[in-house]
């Protein structure tokens, strides 16, 4: 039985104009950064920076257990570079945890020559599998000053487009699903990358669109996949064009898939 009682509450989460504050999604139902800042922080089981005392400590908030869990953490400079890296395994991740404290950090952040940092943290089981990743930006000099991210150099991304394939069973039956496989192969850090849909008849945001994942980071040499889901009857019998841009992502139109026979 889990014994704490968790909660999440957005005032004023669906704004009805655009905005940089509180939105989650708007009133064209597009999901913005805000709403996947929020899914990466309620994982169910992740490790978590605390800028208090930039302690890292472990979260499971599942009634599961998990043997022989690895945390890492990677430690990388505005120019994309590793500083610092450890590992810390946890024999017995029980359920219902949180605050179990694995390390301070501050000596980490201090390894960077410049003042932003980018804190990647990674929790694995015991098996490999990963139960939550996250991204931090610091500034380990002057806290919540991000200027220096004016001064990143453009990160150009590799993509590919799976073909389409269709959703089956209840949830989403019938929506056409593409999966979107992304690297960083530039030296930079890619801040803030976004994908968007368009149909290429209209030339508009197909919406709703369902991301696994949006506004995402990639360190250089990084990759992952995000999967994006939708009703065919938006594309208005085009194809659907996929372009990827971000803070310092260069944008582009990924490849168009080839359907499937």
């Amino acid at each position: 039985t889990v014994k704490r009682s968790n909660g999440f509450l957005m005032w004023m989460s669906q704004s009805s104009w655009p905005s940089f504050m509180w939105q989650t999604y708007d009133w064209y139902l597009d999901t913005n950064a805000g709403y996947f800042g929020a899914k990466a922080a309620n994982q169910p089981t992740h490790a978590v920076w605390d800028p208090r005392d930039d302690s890292i400590v472990l979260s499971n908030i599942t009634p599961k257990t998990y043997n022989n869990v690895v945390t890492n953490m990677k430690v990388f400079d505005l120019d994309g570079r590793v500083v610092s890296e450890h590992e810390w395994d946890t024999p017995k991740l029980g359920p219902d945890a949180y605050g179990i404290k694995l390390a301070t950090a501050t000596d980490d952040f201090a390894k960077s020559p410049t003042d932003i940092v980018f804190i990647r943290l990674t929790v694995k089981d015991g098996f490999g599998n990963v139960l939550g990743d996250t991204v931090y930006w610091h500034n380990w000099k002057d806290y919540m000053h991000y200027e220096s991210l004016n001064h990143l150099p453009e990160a150009r991304l590799r993509a590919t487009v799976s073909p389409k394939s269709t959703v089956a069973g209840e949830i989403g039956k019938g929506n056409a699903r593409y999966i979107i496989t992304l690297s960083n192969s530039s030296s930079a850090p890619a801040v803030q990358t976004r994908i968007r849909t368009l149909s290429s008849v209209t030339n508009e945001d197909i919406l709703p669109a369902f991301y696994s994942d949006n506004y995402f980071s990639l360190m250089p040499g990084e990759s992952k996949t995000v999967s994006v889901e939708f009703s065919p009857k938006y594309l208005k019998g085009g194809q659907p064009v996929f372009e990827l841009r971000g803070w310092n992502t260069k944008a582009e139109t990924i490849n168009q898939p080839q359907n499937r026979k």
